[in-house]
């Protein structure tokens, strides 16, 4: 496999978003008497999951070894932000 298309995947792997559905209720054990729904809770976005080919590797560096967040997951947040358009924008 040439080095072009294995980098060509990771790219299209690092532009793929993960959806996370919110919670319908919130968790056992909590005070709080709330229906998400009245805060119109939206459906969110991650970069990646634990373990996956990608970006996952540079969360786990950054938590366990660097002690810090690599720049390119800054970059791939602020290029995800841009694609997914949540209203609103995170500040």
């Amino acid at each position: 496999m040439s080095t072009g298309l294995v980098e060509e995947a990771l790219q299209h792997i690092r532009r793929t978003s993960l959806k996370i559905t919110p919670r319908k209720v919130l968790p056992c054990g909590l005070d709080i008497d709330v229906n998400l729904r009245q805060h119109q809770i939206e459906t969110g976005r991650a970069l990646t999951r634990w373990g996956d080919p990608g970006l996952a590797s540079l969360v786990e560096s950054g938590k366990y070894r660097e002690g810090r967040i690599d720049d390119r997951l800054v970059d791939a947040v602020v290029e995800l932000v841009k694609r997914w358009g949540p209203t609103p924008r995170p500040t």
